[in-house]
């Protein structure tokens, strides 16, 4: 099951030629780790707006391959396989064998995971992370062992390393055993496992917390800034111009609004000062996210196996319990759409639901082999005809996905032509340069550090970018179209003084740029 996982999460990586916006910075601080200095993202103005685990895994990897970027995908393959290790936990614990190995498989070849998988980023090793501190987590609810509690408070630290809202879980599931504890009169062995699930994760946790509030100047537990929630309030969506002036409009003061408002209220003060407008922004955004989203996160002929594994049997108390469970372990996907808004906090939650999908499919698999029996005239099972079915159904529900998952991947459009362009820059006098663009992919191309495209007429946009000695100006035909159409007058060639066009790709195609240097 791991080499299929890997097989295929290997097959997406082979298909990127560029690395995308937050693969960018995280592999900028890898680079930046290796070099022993503080591992800021590809505008070397933050160390702390990404976890430090991705970076410092492929920078370890990068000492063996001497090529950063092999290394994050090697990151990325080898924990989005791993994947596949929670599920098998939670179903051979909560139900059998079989239903183990059934989740896993799904979580093998899901298209979203598998798709995910392939990416130079921290998806995958938050969800892996994530799913074992959740699976050992439940262990300790309903155990009381301390070395679950360890186990789980250890996971879920290495997964706060990675993204800080894992520490959502942490409050969660300490609840829960405390809750649990006083209902069952167990108050003392769940004392104790709370204890020791608490230390663990701090132990793991602490550095990263005082690393940030070293580099923020104030008491830090969240790495995530506030502006995707602000905008959310607002109303405002992101791709839309009125986002995009919110964003990277100057202020008064000559500075992208970007920065200001990532020292705007965060969730909790928001819930207090503005709580109506917040829970329209949550309602929206888990609308926009989940319902619009859904056939691409769980595929829609798996729906009938997961109703199997949900209600195919009587519940029990304990099963009751279970899917309880599980319930809880989903309330942070009603408030994440609007916190996370690049979808990749949903790894771990379609992981839990494959668990219950792989629970349909071996009821699924018994009900055809039985039913095959029946119908044959068999007075006696055979095994070999258990097995038959279950290859015949293996094929069936894999396969599909497996190919899903390979259209989805190879369907992709990659904007090659930024990586051509930061390139050309770095064989021609660029490297190293501060590039001024909306993507951060050509500067990194030309070893250089990217400044922010701001939301400005020509004129203002050449300032700013003198104001923070940018070298270079990138413009494609794609962002003034869509973002920033006061710049179109760059790309038809007539440039103020001050700006000198050194390079131009696709003229009179949808994949056209040009990168000036300012002067």
């Amino acid at each position: 099951m791991f080499l299929l996982a890997a097989a295929l999460r290997t097959i997406a990586a082979l298909s990127r030629p560029i690395l995308g916006m937050d693969e960018v910075s995280l592999i900028s601080m890898a680079d930046k780790l290796l070099l022993g200095v503080s591992p800021t993202e590809i505008t070397g103005t933050s160390p702390t707006a990404y976890g430090i685990l991705y970076p410092l895994v492929t920078s370890f990897f990068g000492i063996m391959t001497r090529d950063l970027v092999v290394a994050g995908y090697i990151t990325s393959v080898l924990f989005g396989s791993l994947m596949i290790l929670p599920p098998y936990l939670f179903g051979k614990v909560m139900w059998n064998r079989k239903v183990g190995y059934s989740a896993a498989a799904l979580v093998a070849v899901l298209p979203v995971l598998v798709d995910n998988g392939g990416l130079a980023g921290q998806q995958s090793i938050f969800a892996f992370w994530l799913g074992c501190g959740m699976f050992f987590g439940y262990r300790m609810q309903f155990t009381k062992r301390c070395l679950c509690g360890m186990l789980s408070g250890t996971c879920l630290g290495m997964a706060y390393l990675v993204d800080t809202s894992a520490l959502y879980f942490v409050i969660i599931l300490f609840a829960m055993l405390v809750i649990i504890g006083l209902r069952q009169e167990l108050a003392s062995y769940a004392t104790k496992a709370a204890v020791q699930f608490l230390v663990t994760f701090l132990v793991i946790a602490a550095p990263n917390v005082a690393w940030m509030t070293y580099n923020n100047g104030s008491f830090t537990v969240f790495n995530r800034t506030p502006e995707n929630l602000q905008l959310a309030v607002d109303g405002l969506e992101p791709g839309t111009l009125e986002y995009e002036e919110a964003v990277y409009g100057l202020d008064g003061g000559g500075e992208v609004k970007l920065y200001a408002l990532q020292e705007d209220d965060g969730f909790w003060a928001t819930l207090v000062s503005r709580p109506w407008q917040l829970l329209k922004a949550v309602a929206r955004a888990d609308f926009d996210f989940y319902l619009r989203n859904a056939q691409s996160l769980v595929p829609v002929w798996l729906l009938p196996m997961f109703g199997l594994g949900l209600f195919g049997a009587v519940w029990t108390r304990r099963e009751a319990l279970r899917y309880g469970f599980f319930l809880v372990m989903l309330l942070p996907a009603l408030v994440m759409p609007v916190l996370w808004p690049d979808g990749a906090f949903v790894l771990p939650f379609v992981v839990l639901l494959m668990v219950v999908t792989g629970k349909g499919w071996a009821y699924l698999e018994d009900w055809s082999a039985e039913s095959a029996d029946e119908l044959a005239g068999w007075q006696k099972a055979d095994p070999r005809h258990k097995a038959a079915v279950a290859r015949a159904l293996a094929a069936v529900v894999l396969v599909p996905l497996a190919a899903l998952s390979m259209w989805t991947v190879f369907r992709a459009d990659h904007p090659t032509e930024f990586r051509e362009a930061g390139e050309w820059l770095g064989d021609n006098g660029g490297e190293g340069a501060l590039v001024m663009s909306r993507e951060p992919a050509t500067a990194w191309y030309a070893e250089g550090k990217q400044v922010l495209l701001p939301y400005a007429s020509v004129d203002e946009v050449v300032q700013y970018g003198r104001e923070n000695e940018a070298g270079y100006l990138v413009v494609s035909r794609g962002l003034v179209d869509d973002l920033r159409p006061q710049l179109a007058a760059l790309l038809d060639g007539s440039a103020p003084p001050g700006l000198e066009e050194v390079y131009r790709s696709g003229e009179g195609t949808g994949s056209e740029l040009v990168v000036y240097r300012i002067r």
